[in-house]
């Protein structure tokens, strides 16, 4: 981390079968994503299952928080484009 200072926040919701969590780590602007970490108890294959995987947590490293909080539907598409389809 080159003495970089993250906060680290913590984050629950429910997930189609059940809970999903998780931790998203922003840099010390409050801002930008250093790192984002998601797991869940039971969630079916798919995309609810593929939150605990590196290629769907590292597309939130680098981004702005509050850019892909607001994003519409059309923008949230774009921004996932590259995920691969399960």
């Amino acid at each position: 981390m080159d003495n970089e200072t993250v906060y680290l926040f913590s984050c629950y919701g429910a997930g189609l079968w059940g809970p999903i969590w998780g931790y998203i780590a922003l840099k010390d602007d409050f801002n930008t994503v250093y790192g984002a970490a998601f797991d869940h108890k039971s969630e079916t294959p798919g995309l609810g299952a593929e939150i605990a995987t590196e290629w769907f947590q590292n597309n939130f490293k680098g981004k702005s928080i509050f850019d892909v909080l607001d994003m519409t539907v059309e923008e949230a598409l774009k921004f996932f484009e590259n995920v691969p389809s399960i």
